[in-house]
């Protein structure tokens, strides 16, 4: 017989004070709508940045030749990463055709596929309350901004975030036993970890087994160092991992040593790549894990009240969220998307520490979930409405958008203000999901309005299409770390670079396409030459250019990037 709880006392004109924890449906009916978002925006911005267009081409070029050994770049071996990103894109593009959106469609599978991973994880580690729990932190994930930037990139990150949130879940499951450890979650870490390997280097085993040493450190215990001394797991591991590194070295001799040595483990030492920023960038993108973010202090709190956070979930879990921006910390070079591993994690905790239903709403930690997550809610309306101001006072983009921006801040405000600032504080989980993504639809707007303010360069090729005719070629000079992917990928072929930067690579591509790969001495022989050419440039090295007394004139130009052609395209028209 079932057996129901008596219903609390209302009083009149006073919001009900406990926290909903139960996302309603229709929240839910977010998450397809947010991908379906990201995929619109994506389609109209395209790639929006040089790490984008490099994957891409490098992707439709494993297409054309078939291999799936050696990653290339505009004809030549290019072991920037491991191969797991192209063969994701690949596989996409031999299934769905070459374009913009196929792109992003691994990606936002991993996301979709990791946001899955957290609400099983919450709901199996529960005690009690697991199915809303589980909820609770998927929809936290699916609406936390800086999760859906990673996840919408076209980037390894996506795929990292798949192994060391398997990887993470694994230790916490053995960390629980009591007795011995299943053999599953040791296969499971390892097996994870493995797969990592082909898809940035060692950093989901770096990462997850440094949560576990905190851990360990913290508790004065090693057991949650189990599931590592499994001699089955460490066999499987070498199975998944180390397979590519051996035909890679056999086709390439020393390229295994290189890419080891300088690349996967050379970038905790060297910035090599342009990525000396500050310990700051690896810290700030934590402000896009609110208003969720929020809601930690108090999942802490009621963890360590229920005593589930040393000797629980709770410990591991903020080591595990902690461990990407304190090792990056210390690292050499440094992106904000090497933050990414920390927002699984942050979820988990929220759904685990949130204060269950029945709890005293006159607790500390019901208080601070109630409010913190409420007042995080109304920054968004703030921000969304900064954004419809700044848009519409500079004036960077069409009507519509500047439409779709003060609707969005309309649309926030409603969410704070609708019923009632109270019925906020109330039931803030519904509204604080709805605000992001009405904020983020707002953003997307304004950014497929202006796709070269997020660094769209599509718009040159768009140009050079309309300028050229039959059989005119076009070069690239972009001296400068990550802008070789930007044309390759727009013109659909093989492109000629003059100057490119091949030192920090693993294999100097002049040695393997010579005709593509040229020095920055042959530039000007090659302008000056009969013929109409095209040649995309940033802006300072067109100075450069003038400077040296180069003829050329400007075709296009998007964002930092110009097109240049020779003179010679004047006089014929």
């Amino acid at each position: 017989m079932a057996h129901s709880r008596p219903a609390r006392p209302h009083r009149p004109g006073r919001a009900e004070p406990t926290l909903h924890p139960l996302p309603p449906r229709w929240t839910l009916a977010l998450l397809p709508v947010v991908a379906a978002g990201l995929l619109l925006v994506g389609a109209a911005v395209g790639p929006s940045s040089s790490t984008e267009t490099r994957y891409c081409a490098m992707a439709r070029e494993m297409v054309e030749s078939g291999d799936l050994v050696v990653p290339r770049f505009n004809g030549a071996p290019l072991l920037e990463k491991p191969p797991f990103e192209y063969w994701a894109t690949s596989t996409a593009f031999r299934l769905f055709g070459v374009s913009d959106v196929v792109a992003r469609l691994p990606h936002l599978l991993a996301g979709a596929l990791v946001v899955l991973l957290v609400g099983l994880v919450v709901r199996r580690l529960s005690p009690s309350g697991g199915p809303w729990r589980g909820r609770l932190a998927a929809l936290a994930l699916a609406t936390m901004p800086s999760f859906l930037v990673q996840t919408y990139a076209i980037a390894p990150d996506a795929f990292l975030l798949v192994t060391t949130t398997l990887a993470g879940w694994a230790l916490l499951e053995a960390d629980r036993c009591t007795e011995r450890v299943p053999r599953r979650w040791p296969l499971l870490l390892w097996g994870a970890c493995g797969l990592s390997m082909l898809v940035k280097g060692p950093l989901a085993l770096v990462l997850v087994g440094g949560a576990a040493a905190a851990t360990a450190l913290v508790r004065r215990s090693a057991r949650i160092l189990r599931p590592f001394a499994s001699p089955l797991g460490v066999v499987l591991f070498a199975a998944i991992a180390v397979p590519w590194y051996l035909v890679l070295d056999a086709r390439l001799p020393g390229a295994l040593d290189a890419l080891v040595r300088r690349r996967l483990f050379g970038g905790m030492g060297s910035a090599a790549d342009f990525h000396a920023h500050g310990p700051w960038t690896v810290w700030a993108p934590f402000v896009g894990a609110f208003p969720w973010l929020a809601m930690v202090p108090a999942a802490i709190l009621a963890l360590r009240r229920d005593r589930r956070f040393r000797d629980g979930p709770g410990l591991p879990l903020v080591c595990l969220a902690l461990a990407a921006p304190v090792l990056f910390s210390f690292a050499a070079a440094r992106l904000a998307s090497y933050t990414s591993p920390a927002y699984p994690f942050v979820a988990v905790l929220v759904g685990l520490g949130v204060p269950a239903p029945e709890e005293d709403p006159a607790s500390r930690a019901v208080r601070w979930s109630r409010g913190e997550l409420a007042r995080a809610t109304i920054g968004y309306a703030v921000v969304a409405l900064a954004l419809a101001v700044v848009v519409t006072v500079v004036g960077v983009v069409a009507t519509p958008a500047v439409v779709a921006a003060w609707a969005a801040a309309a649309a926030c405000a409603a969410v704070v203000l609708v019923p009632g600032p109270r019925a906020l504080f109330a039931r803030p989980v519904p509204r604080a999901a709805l605000a992001v993504v009405l904020l983020l639809g707002g953003a997307g707007a304004v950014a497929a309005a202006r796709p070269e303010r997020v660094g769209s360069a599509r718009g040159i090729h768009e140009a050079y299409v309309a300028a050229r005719r039959p059989g005119e070629p076009v070069a690239a000079w972009m001296n400068y770390n990550g802008d070789w992917g930007l044309l390759p990928w727009y013109e659909r072929g093989e492109v000629v670079f003059f100057g490119y930067p091949s030192p920090p690579m693993i294999v100097a591509p002049e040695a393997h396409r010579p005709d593509l790969f040229r020095p920055e001495e042959a530039l000007e022989p090659w302008l000056r030459s009969p013929g109409r050419k095209f040649l995309m440039v940033r802006r300072r090295d067109r100075e450069r250019l003038v400077r040296d007394g180069v003829p050329v004139e400007i075709v296009a130009a998007v964002h930092e990037y110009e097109l240049l052609a020779t003179p010679a395209s004047a006089e014929r028209r």
